[in-house]
């Protein structure tokens, strides 16, 4: 466990530079909240996972496995530390949007409440798991020049079919109503469940990556 955390320090001042990129990326979720925290929800989630990404191109940018390589940290270990890294990077970015999130409904006179902003939240953390999940084993076996489009892929077959699906969603405006009404009333029990969802798929996902990850070095 100390090794993992001294792999999660190295991550940690390995990002330090890049701490104006995560302070542009607190924009885009925030664009969301005139419209659904649900939806701010849906936004945070697949950029954090973008952005929690940017640490295997920093990687491969600056040749890190070497310095890796140097190290007295094992394989398991290393995984443990770069999964921390997102864990904790994941938590943080979600604890500064949220009050900005809340800074920018009041300005625009749509407050939500607060069981709209924890499933909001659960529903961030679940879809980063969710994208997460696998783009980790694919950076740790491909690299992230050959996966960063892949793994781009279902951000954009999301906002494609928002697009393509819109008119449906007028047409059935009075379901969809009821739908999130429905949501709202179990919202506190859906953001547990969502929660307990991320952190399974987290999970499931380290434990492939080590096995991935000791793949390469054979």
């Amino acid at each position: 466990m100390t090794a993992a955390v001294k792999m999660f320090r190295l991550d940690l001042l390995t990002m330090q530079v890049y701490l104006k990129s995560y302070m542009i990326f607190m924009v885009y979720p925030l664009l969301f909240a005139w419209w659904e925290p649900v939806g701010m929800g849906v936004m945070a989630g697949f950029m954090l996972a973008m952005l929690g990404g940017s640490i295997f191109s920093v990687q491969e940018k600056n040749k890190l496995e070497r310095l890796y390589g140097m190290l007295s940290i094992s394989d398991s270990s290393l995984v443990a530390g770069r999964y921390l890294f997102l864990l904790v990077n994941c938590l943080m970015v979600q604890m500064a949007i949220l009050p900005l999130h809340i800074l920018a409904s009041r300005l625009i006179g749509r407050m939500p409440g607060g069981e709209d902003l924890l499933l909001a939240m659960g529903l961030s953390y679940f879809l980063f798991w969710l994208q997460s999940s696998y783009q980790v084993p694919l950076f740790l076996k491909f690299g992230y020049t050959k996966m960063r489009l892949w793994v781009t892929l279902p951000f954009v077959l999301v906002a494609l079919a928002f697009g393509f699906l819109t008119p449906m969603f007028k047409e059935a405006a009075p379901s969809i109503e009821t739908w999130f009404e429905q949501i709202h009333q179990h919202s506190l029990s859906l953001s547990l469940i969502l929660l307990a969802l991320g952190t399974l798929l987290g999970m499931i996902s380290y434990l492939i990556s080590i096995g991935v990850y000791k793949s390469t070095k054979q």
